[in-house]
């Protein structure tokens, strides 16, 4: 039987010390389910039909600039159209302002805003790496392990079959 693994989203924020924009009532329950994180370039462009709103969606310069280069109305238009699709979070990257729009949806909608002064690529980086360790797929076996002229040697076997007297 698959289990699959979750993380509570307090405690990322923690880990990580990011700085906590939007808290929704519900902070304390949202479950980090996904290992994967994105970058919303093509959402922040109109095209919502592969994303995924279980990882946490990034913010960096490359989204800010792309965010900036359009009119007031319509940046506006597309913030609310991220937070509408119910991200399990956003993440802004490099302590870059955040735009009031967006804060507005979100304590609205429900969706955590986050914040962090690292650069976009090593959060991502760290955030992959921390959320892979978390959510890895788990098993359970009973063993033995022994050093053997320094070699490792491990030995297999149901409970109670005498691993322990063997080694």
């Amino acid at each position: 039987m698959h289990q699959s693994y979750k993380i509570p989203l307090s405690k990322l924020v923690e880990d990580f010390h990011f700085e906590v924009l939007v808290r929704p009532d519900c902070f304390d329950e949202i479950q980090i389910t996904s290992p994967e994180v994105n970058r919303p370039g093509l959402a922040l462009a109109g095209f919502y039909e592969i994303f995924d709103k279980e990882r946490i969606q990034l913010i960096g310069k490359a989204e800010m600039q792309y965010l900036n280069s359009l009119n007031v109305s319509t940046k506006r238009l597309r913030l609310q159209q991220l937070v509408d699709a119910d991200p399990v979070a956003i993440l802004y990257t490099t302590g870059m302002a955040v735009d009031e729009a967006i804060i507005e949806r979100a304590t609205k909608k429900g969706v955590p805003i986050l914040r962090t002064s690292v650069k976009t690529s090593p959060i991502m980086a760290s955030l992959i790496s921390s959320l892979n360790t978390h959510l890895a797929p788990r098993i359970t076996r009973h063993g033995g392990l022994v050093e053997v002229y320094g070699e490792g040697m491990l030995l297999l076997g149901d409970s109670g079959i005498g691993k322990s007297e063997t080694a």
